[in-house]
């Protein structure tokens, strides 16, 4: 599976910008190996993960939450999703989160529709999307 670069200019831009990430809610979506997701972990967010692809969660995501995650994700395990973005709020329950990272995630336009959607349902009132 391939590592997108807008991941990592995700984990640079919320470094550089000094995004506050502790005792926030955090959820990834299309999160694949999961970099932005795992950074939020690492400096003390809860951190939940979705991706369409269940093998790419099972193969990829877990375990790299897993190796380096650490003690943060033991700590405060995630919750993984798999699925599409139109099914995610009623899979999440009410839980709402203070940030939601995504990067890369758009193929077609006609999908952006429908993550504009899910992250309306999933941001909490004050809550921020990247």
């Amino acid at each position: 599976f391939k590592v997108w670069e807008g991941s990592i200019d995700l984990v640079e831009l919320l470094v550089r910008e000094k995004v506050e990430l502790k005792g926030k809610t955090v959820i990834e979506l299309g999160c694949g190996h999961a970099f932005p997701g795992i950074h939020a972990l690492q400096e003390g967010a809860s951190v939940d993960f979705q991706d369409y692809n269940a093998e790419v969660l099972e193969e990829v995501t877990v375990p790299n939450v897993i190796v380096n995650g650490g003690e943060a994700a033991a700590q405060r395990p995630p919750r993984y999703f798999a699925g599409d973005w139109g099914s995610l709020p009623a899979i999440a329950g009410e839980k709402k989160y203070d940030l939601v990272l995504t990067a890369e995630t758009i193929y077609e336009e006609k999908a952006s529709h429908r993550l504009l959607l899910c992250i309306d349902k999933l941001l909490a009132p004050s809550g921020v999307a990247y």
